[in-house]
């Protein structure tokens, strides 16, 4: 997660230099790219994980130490099935073995999921969120997209759930579901990207 955020801020931070249009950032991914391109967007710059980022306080790296980092502002996030509540995931009814690798045993597991779980950074000031699932998931319930989906809208997010009736986590999405998906990415794009 740090990462991806540094890669934004050094985006953002060389826009000039390079002719990037800040205004019209994108994130997207599957599955762990999902979520990364969930955290990535929605984490709070108060959440301290920015902090190994010089291209986030706007320096060389030396003044890392300030205590405030200005919120990662993109244009729309576009989510294909990713992980949106972590703890669910490592001790809660859906618990999977790939989660519980991943932060299951460590100190403290249970408020690090809190931490890099979007659901926990919903709130109003987010960009627009498209999210595509396979209602069928068993890698990622399609819950976490219903409950994404729904916090989303309790927040005044601008967002939208389009759900891929009968189909797993990718495995078997046929041409015609990705041929649909990409049009509703785009129209979502289109709409909320002027």
């Amino acid at each position: 997660m740090q990462d991806t955020r540094c890669a934004v801020w050094w985006v953002i931070r060389n826009a000039e230099k390079y002719g990037f249009d800040t205004e019209r950032l994108v994130l997207t991914g599957r599955f762990a790219g999902g979520h990364l391109s969930l955290i990535t967007g929605m984490l709070s710059g108060t959440a301290g994980l920015d902090n190994r980022c010089p291209e986030s306080k706007g320096g060389n790296g030396t003044d890392r130490a300030l205590a405030s980092t200005p919120d990662l502002n993109v244009a729309a996030i576009v989510n294909w099935a990713g992980i949106t509540d972590v703890n669910d995931l490592i001790s809660g009814p859906n618990a999977v073995g790939y989660a519980i690798t991943w932060l299951g045993g460590q100190p403290n597991s249970e408020a690090n999921a809190r931490q890099v779980s979007p659901l926990t950074w919903v709130r109003e000031d987010l960009p627009p969120i498209l999210t595509l699932h396979g209602n069928r998931d068993q890698v990622v319930p399609y819950d976490h997209a219903v409950r994404l989906h729904e916090a989303l809208d309790e927040a005044n997010v601008p967002n939208q759930l389009h759900t891929i009736q009968g189909r797993e986590h990718f495995v078997d999405f046929t041409a015609e579901d990705m041929k649909t998906a990409h049009k509703v990415i785009d129209a979502f794009l289109l709409k909320h990207l002027n």
